[in-house]
């Protein structure tokens, strides 16, 4: 029988995270302040999430990914606050906290986030043809 990794296992967790966000064009992984994290390549690359594992006496092990600001970050929050979270230092700035040491963490969801951080980071040379295609 083969053994499966517990669900809140920070190793397991930041595997399916890094999975999702290096599937994307042009990423790279770099670690910011001890923490995993994942940029858009190139010299002017963005950050577009961080791996999040109890960081600033946070309980959480999380996602962080870019919002459109903090009012969408405090919406989130206090719409979902077994989901989401303000980060230290990060939710200043906008960013979100997607709860992953839960029960039920839906991987989609995370997947969107990870996808919608990246395109908000990326340069439009790599958002152009995603615009165009959802367009139809």
């Amino acid at each position: 029988m083969i053994s499966r990794p517990p669900p809140y296992d920070a190793a397991y967790l930041l595997g399916r995270v890094r999975e999702i966000a290096m599937a994307l064009p042009e990423v790279e992984e770099r670690e910011s302040h001890g923490a995993p994290g994942w940029r858009t390549g190139g010299k002017s690359g963005k950050y577009f999430a961080y791996f999040n594992n109890q960081h600033h006496g946070e309980p959480h092990i999380a996602l962080l990914a870019k919002t459109s600001g903090t009012d969408e970050m405090a919406d989130l929050v206090a719409r979902d606050p077994e989901t989401f979270f303000r980060p230290a230092y990060y939710g200043a700035s906008g960013w979100i906290g997607i709860i992953l040491n839960r029960a039920g963490v839906d991987w989609d969801q995370v997947e969107y986030w990870v996808q919608r951080s990246w395109r908000a980071a990326a340069p439009k040379r790599l958002t152009v043809l995603l615009d165009v295609a959802e367009e139809f």
